[in-house]
This record gives structure tokens, sequence and C-alpha cells, in this order.
């Protein structure tokens, strides 16, 4: 995976300096539509569909780090403004469901927090919001035409290998 030095890449800055949020190994059986626990107040129903109700690839231990939007910008160009291999940023399923879990407080409170996902070969995009009633979770398209606003201070989970802590 191609690293950058410094605590920004072009469209985002790094929040989480100091903190690198570890997760164990996770063997990919828990998707989002089974995790109604952790996103107590909606999931989108393209999440509960036959492309992304099913199990995912096991993974290993994994670092993530949390990014804020500096700039707007689309999701294309968001993601590869850290790594041109886009597959250097995908998350799986259940590596989303157990994050959710595990560092809640990360989760951007005003608007949303976003993860790259590769399901059928597509990269998608989802987006975790946090409401009064709890988590809510929606699907994006990658290549959606909007801009994300550097304003509302997007957050973005990038994964990077345990040797980049």
């Amino acid at each position: 995976m191609r690293k950058k030095k410094d605590s920004t890449v072009d469209y985002l800055g790094w929040i989480s300096q100091g903190s690198f949020l570890n997760m164990n190994e996770l063997d990919g059986t828990v998707t989002i539509a089974q995790s109604k626990h952790v996103f107590e107040s909606s999931i989108d129903s393209d999440l509960e569909g036959p492309d992304f109700d099913s199990p995912g690839k096991a993974t290993s231990g994994t670092a993530f780090k949390v990014y804020e939007l500096i700039k707007d910008g689309k999701f294309p160009d968001i993601f590869s403004s850290v790594s041109p291999n886009l597959d250097d940023l995908v998350v799986t399923q259940h590596q989303i469901v157990r994050f959710c879990e595990r560092y809640r407080k990360w989760l951007c409170r005003d608007f949303a927090t976003f993860f790259l996902v590769k399901e059928g070969g597509k990269y998608s995009v989802i987006g975790v919001g946090v409401r009064i009633n709890g988590l809510r979770v929606n699907l994006h398209k990658f290549r959606d035409k909007d801009d994300r606003k550097a304003r509302c201070r997007y957050r973005f989970i990038i994964p990077c290998d345990y040797l980049a802590a």
C-alpha cells in the first residue's frame, strides 16, 4: 500500500493522530443486515438484499485511522487521494460492524462516517450516522455525483497495516 507521510492526504486530515484503532482478525461472517443491535436507528434496505447480506472474507488484524474531510470532493477523488489502489482501502462489513461497536466515539456526530467496500466486484460506500435513537447505516454509490462538503466535517475510516502504525 502506498503510504502518505504527513497527516493530510489532499482531501482528508488525520484526526486520530497518535491513535491507531486496532482490530483483531475477523472471520467475515457478520453482515450489516444481521446487525440490527448495532444499527438501532435504521439499515438501508439495499444492504439487506442478496448483494450485501452474505458473508464476506476473513480478515487479519488491522489498524484504522480516522480522517476528516478538509476539502470538498467526490468519493472517487477523496479515496484515491489516500491510495491509487482502492483495494488497499476496502473494508468488510464485519469490520464496519466491529468498528461501530468498539470505536463508536470516533463516528461523526453531525453528519456521516464513510467506509469503502467492494461487493460483487463493485466499489460502494457505507455511511454510518449517529442519531438520537442509535446508529443509521446507508449505502452510497461510489460514483455518486454529489460533492461531499468539507464544512460538514464528514469522517472517513481508512485501514492501514500494523507496520504503518
